[in-house]
Order: C-alpha cells, then sequence, then structure tokens
C-alpha cells in the first residue's frame, strides 16, 4: 500500500523495477550530460579566439545577479553582504567558459545548417511553463513581450547543436595510473 501511495508500484516487486528503471535513466542522463560537459571542455580548450568583454562583462553580470539570488534565496544573505568584486573574481572563468562555449556553438550550427522550428519554440516554452507551473500561452506571451523568443530559440539552437557533436564525437576513458610515476632519480639499483 505505501508503495502505491507514493507512486512506486502496487507491490515490492513493482516498486524495485520502477526504482531500478529510475535509477538507470538517471545515470544514462547523467553520462550524457558529462559527455556533453567533456565535449564542451575540449571545444573551449582547442578553440582559442578573442572572447568580447562586452559579453563576458554582460554574463558576468548575469551571473553574480544570479548568484546573489540564490544567496538571498537560500541563506537570507543580502547583498550589502557579500563582497561582490570577489565573487565576481570567482564567477569571471565560469563567464569566460560559457561565452566561448557558446559563440562555439553558434558556428558549429551554421556548419551543420541546425534551425529551430516554430514547433520546437512552442515545446521548449511548454516544458517551461511545466516546470514553473504557469500556462504556457501566458509564459509564451511574456516571452514576446519580453523580447525573450530569439534568446530562447538561440538556446534551442545551441543544445540541437551539442546533441549532433555527442553523436559525432566518440569520448575514449583512460584508467587512472594507480602506480605513482618513477622518476629515472627516484629508481634505486
Amino acid at each position: 500500500r505505501v508503495g502505491k501511495k507514493i507512486g512506486i508500484g502496487r507491490n515490492l516487486e513493482e516498486a524495485k523495477e520502477k526504482i531500478a528503471k529510475e535509477l538507470e535513466e538517471s545515470f544514462k542522463r547523467e553520462v550524457e550530460e558529462e559527455k556533453k560537459q567533456r565535449i564542451l571542455n575540449e571545444l573551449v580548450a582547442a578553440h582559442k579566439f578573442t572572447i568580447p568583454q562586452t559579453l563576458v562583462g554582460g554574463e558576468l553580470k548575469i551571473l553574480v545577479d544570479n548568484r546573489l539570488e540564490e544567496l538571498r534565496r537560500a541563506y537570507n544573505i543580502s547583498p550589502q553582504q557579500v563582497n561582490i568584486e570577489e565573487l565576481s573574481k570567482e564567477l569571471l572563468p565560469l563567464a569566460v567558459f560559457s561565452v566561448a562555449s557558446r559563440l562555439i556553438l553558434d558556428e558549429y550550427a551554421k556548419k551543420f545548417n541546425i534551425e529551430v522550428s516554430e514547433e520546437e519554440i512552442n515545446q521548449e516554452i511548454e516544458k517551461l511553463a511545466k516546470l514553473y507551473n504557469v500556462p504556457a500561452e501566458e509564459l509564451k506571451k511574456e516571452f514576446e513581450e519580453k523580447g525573450l523568443i530569439e534568446g530562447l530559440k538561440q538556446e534551442i539552437r545551441r543544445a540541437k547543436t551539442l546533441e549532433e557533436l555527442t553523436k559525432k564525437v566518440k569520448i575514449v576513458y583512460e584508467e587512472e595510473n594507480t602506480k605513482p610515476n618513477e622518476t629515472e632519480e627516484g629508481k634505486k639499483e
């Protein structure tokens, strides 16, 4: 009965099956996300170019504002209690990485001729609406009024591009060497 009440099955076997399936799906999602992150890391490392500071500054402002909001919500810490300069220094590498990865994905999107349909935009709005528990039509209207549709379209395009790259790239995992490296000086005769 307890399993049925919490939605994991009518009996122990169903509960075990459902939990095992959910764990497997969760693991697969995590592996895919790690793969995508590794691909982005490699792409950013391989493509050296000058990143416009205005873009980095804008991204850094967004990251700082988001972190301040997280601190306020989670720990009731006001922005006046935070050393903004230190927080900015901490978040700068993430801002640079974020801008660089977006620019690189935009170039690959052009190379792969990746487009975003109106249907894909609507599907993403539906997902966001469910996530925030608001009507999709209301959310779409708000996106349109605030001029956010183009940004959403670009994020969908980048996600599709990264998905395409994950299909084309094979990641090889190497086992870590468990023995410490010996140096010539360290060898005993």
